[in-house]
């Protein structure tokens, strides 16, 4: 197989104190990238000499390929941080993508990001404090997400020789339905959190609660067979996911020739469906033994969660 990609960017950045306390830092720029694939294969059965390479001992030789496939995203962006009196940092962010594999209609897709941070120690002046350094953030964000190329229409790929039919050349379609009317895929994040250091680095806590939010998740979902097609490639619901993250760490021993750092990590995720599609309340990935054991989303429950059946028995077994 062969893959290649271009990219093309352009950066302008800008460093400026507008007074003594206050600094501003800016950029912006652009990307043009393009990725190429193409793939060939060989395969072959009957062998004459089974330890000998396949293409040179088998009977039977079945050349196959991966059609070219194209894939281009034009990007323009730009930051923006903003310092003031080395406590209080602000930084934003905004993208636009413009990416091939979406419908013209919806190719284009804008994400933008903020946070903020105060650093307490140097607000208050804690120079001899216990408290070593202390840090407040806070954050938001959106972040877009396209798809692979060839996913809008309908498309037919040649079968191989061996499926032909009388000697003549066969193609086939894709069991699912593509989409011309897809969306760009939406994530926002949401993050509150703190960094604490103590005695000179010997203690530090660092924690932090997140929500993230995926909509328009871009999904092969079941459809009825009398369409010709097994799976529609549509744009579904909404996935919530909640945690906290936390580490605790020490450093009970630093000396010239030794140090000694231990830590301990707590973190948890709560996941949440929201919604699917209008008349859909779950969605099955895969069935396992025979149908008992089901990988499903469901609305109010969580995102691949495991569904099995069992005897319901009495007191007698």
């Amino acid at each position: 197989c062969q893959t290649q990609e271009t990219n093309a960017d352009f950066l302008f950045t800008a460093n400026k104190d507008l007074t003594e306390k206050i600094n501003l830092n800016a950029s912006f720029g652009g990307n043009a990238m393009h990725h190429i694939y193409r793939g060939h294969s060989v395969r072959g059965d009957h062998f004459r000499i089974p330890e000998a390479p396949p293409v040179l001992s088998a009977s039977n030789v079945f050349p196959g390929f991966t059609p070219l496939q194209e894939k281009k995203i034009n990007s323009l962006y730009g930051t923006v941080s903003l310092s003031y009196d080395r406590w209080f940092y602000l930084d934003g962010s905004a993208r636009n993508d413009w990416s091939s594999t979406l419908p013209e209609t919806n190719w284009s897709y804008f994400y933008p990001s903020i946070s903020a941070s105060i650093l307490f120690n140097d607000l208050l002046k804690l120079d001899n404090s216990a408290m070593t350094y202390s840090k407040l953030r806070v954050s938001w964000a959106q972040v877009g997400n396209d798809t692979d190329p060839y996913q809008l229409y309908d498309t037919y790929s040649l079968a191989s020789i061996s499926d032909s039919y009388l000697g003549e050349t066969t193609v086939s379609r894709s069991s699912t339905k593509f989409n011309p009317n897809l969306k760009p895929e939406q994530i926002t994040s949401t993050e509150v959190g703190g960094e604490f250091r103590f005695f000179d680095n010997r203690l530090h806590l660092d924690m932090s609660y997140y929500n993230i939010k995926s909509k328009n998740l871009i999904m092969k979902v079941p459809i009825s067979a009398s369409t010709g097609y097994s799976t529609l490639l549509e744009n579904v619901g909404e996935i919530e996911n909640n945690g906290f993250e936390a580490m605790l760490g020490a450093t009970p021993v630093r000396k010239q020739n030794l140090t000694w750092d231990i830590s301990v990590n707590f973190a948890t995720n709560k996941n949440k469906l929201n919604s699917l599609i209008a008349g859909t309340d779950n969605y099955v990935f895969s069935t396992i033994n025979s149908g008992n054991v089901i990988v499903q989303g469901t609305v109010g429950g969580g995102f691949g969660d495991i569904y099995g059946t069992t005897w319901d028995r009495n007191e007698n077994g």
